[in-house]
């Protein structure tokens, strides 16, 4: 069997030679793998921007209707508080038709998704995106679980208060309770429409546009409390 021996160098020049062929070959493999990674992330990059847009739209148009309804639920949260405050002895029912649910005071609920910016910043995307849009979308998100939170709050005020929809003995320990309740959703509602502005001014950051309509909603908790047209603090 014939073995073929490498060929000895004639010579440092010749050395040279296949040392910068080898090298350049080497080098030239590395640039092309980075070019294809970094083109991968460029797409990648632009497919979250994409997403994330289309998500923060999605809560954007919740955050408006949440601060458009603030007016509306302070109004009927102080007409709650001043009714049981002069109710002695028996609570007369108060109740509204959110479509076929009824309730005593009515406030938006909104699931506030992030799935968009989980998914992205685990597959390392966010990451790869320049300082400034990935501090804007962060900023966003962050005031979104704000958002998620104080709209929690608010529902479970909102569930407190639910007793109020019917006729009841109202004795001093039930008054404090709705009364408690009341002060909950009062803040919990100032808090969303508080931070839902911090969020709207951050969306107009990322260039995201909002119709008139999105922009300047006619929430549910004023067309069930006050009737359709009635204007909710713009």
């Amino acid at each position: 069997m014939d073995i073929h021996k490498p060929k000895p160098w004639h010579g440092l020049r010749e050395f040279l030679k296949e040392y910068v062929i080898i090298v350049v070959g080497v080098l030239t493999a590395l640039a092309a793998e980075q070019g294809v990674e970094w083109l991968h992330w460029q797409r990648e990059v632009a497919v979250a921007d994409a997403a994330m847009l289309k998500e923060l739209h999605r809560n954007g148009v919740t955050t408006y209707e949440a601060i458009a309804a603030w007016p509306c639920e302070q109004k009927r949260l102080d007409e709650l508080s001043a009714d049981l405050r002069r109710t002695n002895g028996l609570w007369k029912g108060q109740a509204f038709d959110t479509g076929g649910r009824r309730a005593s005071f009515v406030a938006p609920g909104h699931a506030w998704p992030s799935t968009s910016w989980d998914e992205y910043k685990g597959n390392g995307a966010v990451q790869h995106m320049s300082d400034d849009r990935r501090l804007l979308f962060n900023t966003a998100y962050v005031d979104i679980a704000g958002e998620r939170l104080w709209d929690s709050e608010l529902g479970q005020a909102r569930a407190e208060l639910a007793i109020l929809t019917d006729d009841l003995p109202l004795s001093e320990v039930t008054r404090d309770r709705e009364l408690a309740a009341i002060e909950r959703a009062r803040l919990a509602g100032w808090y969303a429409a508080y931070v839902g502005k911090q969020l709207v001014a951050v969306l107009g950051k990322t260039g995201e546009t909002f119709t008139e309509a999105e922009a300047h909603p006619q929430p549910l908790a004023c067309r069930a409390q006050y009737g359709p047209g009635k204007p909710v603090g713009r």
